[in-house]
C-alpha cells in the first residue's frame, strides 16, 4: 500500500520510504484537505529522522479511493452541492431539500452523508462517460425500506433502459430484487441480487463492462467488501461506450422514482476496480491507517 510522507512539500503519498528524511515534530500536523488530517502520535526524539514515530491518517477511506484515480468522487457534504474531491469540477447539485451533514457510515475523516426523503429529493451532475465502455460505480447506501416500486439509487441518462449508454441501480426492482442495468446499442444487460438488510449502511461496488465478450461478466457486484453473487437476467452483448449525459442520484431525471435513504462516498471510475481494491476500500472504513517509522523505515499497520 502507499505510504504517506508527512514531510513532503505540501504532503503526499509515496510508494515506499525512499526520500523520507524528516517528518516534523508536533502533534496535529495538517495534511492537505484532500487526504484528511495526520496526527503525530509520538516519538523518542521527533527531531531525529531515524527514531521511531507513528503517524495516523484520520481519513483512510478517502485516501484509498483517491489512490485508484476515480473520474468523480463525492465523499460528503456540510452544505450542497456535493463537491467532486478529484478536483474535476463535477459537482453534484442537490434539489428538493435533500438534507446534508447527517451521520454517515464512516467514523473517522469524512463522516457525513446526504439524506433523501423519497418524495422530491435528488441530485444531478453532468458526466461525459463517452470515452469508456467500462465503469465501476461505488458508494455507501442506507436504504430506509425496500419496496417493489423501482425507486432509484441512481440512474445515468433520463431513462437508462431506453437510452444507449445509460445505466441504473435500482434497489426497489418490481420483481422484489436489487437490480442493475446498463443499456447498449444492441440491447440491455441486467443482473439482480437478493436485497441486503434495510435501514443499515452497506458498501456497494458495481462493475459495468460493455467491453467484455462474456455477457455474464458485464455486471459484477460487491457488497460490504466481498463479491456478491447475482442472478443474470437479460444478457445482450454490446460493445459501445457509455453516454455523455446526466447522472441522477436517488431519482429518475429529477422527476420521479425518488429513493428514500442516505448516500455517501459515491465514486465513479472509468475502469474495472479489482476485487482486492474494493475490499481495501471497505476495510479502510473500519479503522484509521497508521504509519510506523522504526529506525528510519516506514511500514503501515492497523491503528
Amino acid at each position: 500500500m502507499p505510504l504517506y510522507n508527512p514531510a513532503a512539500s505540501g504532503g503526499g503519498v509515496v510508494a515506499s520510504d525512499a526520500g523520507i528524511v524528516n517528518h516534523g515534530t508536533t502533534a496535529g500536523t495538517a495534511r492537505p484537505a484532500t487526504y484528511g488530517t495526520v496526527t503525530w502520535i509520538g516519538s523518542v526524539a521527533p527531531t531525529n529522522a531515524v527514531n521511531d514515530d507513528v503517524w495516523l491518517n484520520t481519513a483512510p477511506y478517502r485516501l484509498e479511493v483517491l489512490a485508484d484515480a476515480p473520474f468523480g468522487y463525492w465523499p460528503d457534504s456540510d452544505a450542497g452541492p456535493l463537491v467532486d474531491a478529484t478536483a474535476g469540477g463535477h459537482n453534484i447539485t442537490l434539489a428538493g431539500g435533500a438534507t446534508v451533514n447527517v451521520a454517515g457510515p464512516i467514523s473517522l475523516g469524512d463522516t457525513k452523508a446526504v439524506q433523501y426523503d423519497g418524495t422530491n429529493d435528488g441530485g444531478s451532475v453532468a458526466l461525459d462517460l463517452s470515452d469508456t465502455a467500462v465503469l465501476t460505480v461505488e458508494f455507501w447506501l442506507w436504504w430506509d425500506a425496500f419496496a417493489n416500486d423501482d425507486d432509484m439509487a441512481m440512474e445515468f441518462t433520463a431513462s437508462a433502459s431506453s437510452n444507449t449508454g445509460g445505466f441504473f441501480i435500482d434497489p426497489n426492482a418490481a420483481a422484489g430484487s436489487f437490480n442493475v442495468l446498463h443499456q447498449g446499442a444492441a440491447g440491455s444487460n441486467v443482473k439482480s441480487w437478493l436485497r441486503p438488510t434495510a435501514a443499515a449502511w452497506h458498501h456497494y461496488a458495481f462493475v459495468l463492462d460493455m467491453a467484455s465478450k462474456d455477457t455474464t461478466q458485464e455486471i459484477l457486484g460487491y457488497l460490504d467488501g466481498a463479491f456478491w453473487p447475482g442472478l443474470q437476467g437479460t444478457a445482450t452483448d454490446s460493445t459501445n461506450n457509455f453516454a455523455n449525459s446526466t447522472l441522477n442520484v436517488m431519482c429518475r431525471n429529477g422527476a420521479s422514482l425518488f429513493g428514500a435513504g442516505k448516500m455517501a462516498h459515491l465514486a465513479i471510475y472509468k475502469k474495472r476496480l479489482a476485487a482486492g481494491r474494493v475490499n481495501a476500500h471497505y476495510n479502510a472504513s473500519r479503522a484509521p491507517r497508521a504509519f510506523l517509522r522504526v529506525a528510519g523505515a516506514w511500514t503501515e499497520t492497523s491503528a
